[in-house]
């Protein structure tokens, strides 16, 4: 009975405390914006499209997706990157699954970005559905996230978007000049920050980013 007493007694004084600080530590977020997003057009080889109001992604293959995020003002005690996305437009109704893959370079900008001279893209990310009845079911369009903790060390880091459907059909996201919607539809990364500082007192993060 003795030893039962001194568990309850550890674990409210021990356990409990730990449970309460982790649920306050993680729940602070930031968020870092677009710095390039445009897409680029086989059809139109030659031509950019670096002003356009949507990403757009489709077309047989022809329409493949870029975006670009500067870092250098990520939090340093993150845990967490999710890309957030808002898909606002799909022709007909499509119904479309979309890959998401890194860039390993990011030395490219949406002002010159190509089909000719666009950059290679590698690993697949995640896939992601767009469904046209959905779209038109919701205000506004609707939010895509995606897991991105584990590409986003560097200073930089670069997306392409691309669909495996031979149809016509293509779907898009907001970008970043689009003047007709708010900027709360442009493309963010948000960070779950932990507000556990460093045993050093600097400025590493945790020990499970590391």
């Amino acid at each position: 009975m003795k030893n039962k007493r001194i568990f309850y007694m550890l674990f409210i004084a021990v356990v409990l405390p730990l449970i309460f600080l982790t649920q306050s530590a993680l729940g602070a977020t930031s968020t870092t914006s677009v710095l390039h997003d445009t897409y680029v057009d086989q059809g139109l080889p030659s031509t950019n499209f670096g002003t356009e109001n949507h990403v757009k992604i489709g077309s047989n293959g022809q329409k493949l997706g870029f975006i670009l995020f500067n870092l250098t003002d990520k939090p340093t005690n993150y845990v967490d990157a999710q890309l957030i996305l808002k898909i606002t437009t799909i022709v007909t109704e499509a119904v479309l699954d979309v890959n998401v893959y890194s860039v390993p370079n990011n030395s490219w900008a949406e002002t010159d970005l190509t089909w000719n001279n666009k950059p290679s893209y590698t690993e697949l990310i995640e896939t992601f559905h767009v469904d046209y009845d959905e779209l038109m079911a919701s205000t506004g369009g609707y939010s895509i996230s995606i897991n991105i903790t584990d590409y986003v060390s560097g200073q930089a880091v670069s997306f392409a978007f691309a669909t495996n459907s031979t149809e016509s059909d293509y779907c898009g996201f907001t970008a970043k000049d689009n003047i007709n919607l708010p900027d709360s539809y442009n493309p963010i990364i948000q960070w779950t920050i932990s507000d556990i500082v460093s045993p050093t007192g600097g400025d590493d993060p945790p020990y499970w980013r590391r």
